[in-house]
């Protein structure tokens, strides 16, 4: 009897260590990401712009210049930019009237706000 308590007990041991140890390579597994994505991230760029930064050698990882995009990287390594981002934006401003929703479509076949806009703009972001 004290046998098979001795062999429950191990094997407990072993479940939990297993567990432990799946539980922390899903942890880095989920932190790790490439320094590309990281910096497409942090900054709302393209993942190919971010590239091209990176190869450019415009980019810095923890005050050092990388030129390797697809270097793994972790969420608490920190990523600055030689040079500020020249971003485009367009911004429309529309004065919503009353019973018209904010939604890209409807069920209920209710006014939307892309019903007011030209088809050019159909594209755009809310």
């Amino acid at each position: 009897m004290d046998t098979v308590i001795f062999f429950n007990t191990l094997f407990g041991f072993f479940t939990v260590t297993a567990w432990i140890i799946s539980i922390g390579i899903l942890y880095l597994y989920i932190t790790k990401k490439t320094f590309s994505k990281l910096l497409s991230e942090k900054f709302q760029i393209s993942r190919k712009k971010a590239e091209g930064l990176i190869k450019n050698k415009k980019v810095l990882l923890n005050d050092i210049i990388e030129s390797r995009p697809y270097l793994v990287v972790q969420e608490k390594d920190i990523i600055s930019l030689n040079e500020p981002i020249e971003k485009k934006v367009n911004l429309i401003l529309f004065h919503k009237p009353k019973g018209c929703i904010t939604s890209r479509s409807d069920e209920k076949n209710r006014t939307i706000v892309y019903d007011y806009l030209p088809k050019k703009f159909y594209h755009y972001h809310y």
